[in-house]
């Protein structure tokens, strides 16, 4: 399968390589579906939070996903403790998910205000 060539629908090209809906991957996400349809089909910007996310919750390659550049998804044998981050990930409720991706959240926020990448 070629790569897209926008972020929109490579995250699209994403959601159909794991098989999954709009709303089941936007509720993994704590996103509505509609934006989510917004983001897909370019009438909305995927930002950068929204990149480090579906890149934590899924597995893909930030790079791959700005630019498609590279492997879509990370190498499970040399990623080992995002795998790990993943397995855990899927055995949470969802409510726990969503607590989890807040607090991914906040430390992400800490850490881009502490000058950190």
């Amino acid at each position: 399968m070629a790569t897209e060539t926008t972020i929109g629908g490579r995250i699209k090209q994403l959601r159909s390589t794991l098989n999954m809906t709009q709303i089941k991957f936007a509720q993994n996400l704590v996103m509505a579906q509609g934006y989510l349809a917004g983001v897909e089909s370019g009438k909305r910007p995927a930002n950068k939070r929204l990149l480090k996310m579906i890149s934590l919750v899924y597995g893909v390659s930030e790079q791959w996903l700005k630019t498609g550049e590279g492997e879509m998804l990370f190498n499970r044998e040399s990623e080992d403790s995002q795998w790990d981050i993943f397995r855990i990930f899927d055995d949470l409720t969802p409510e726990n998910q969503k607590r989890l991706i807040e607090y991914a959240e906040y430390l992400l926020d800490k850490q881009l205000k502490e000058g950190r990448r």
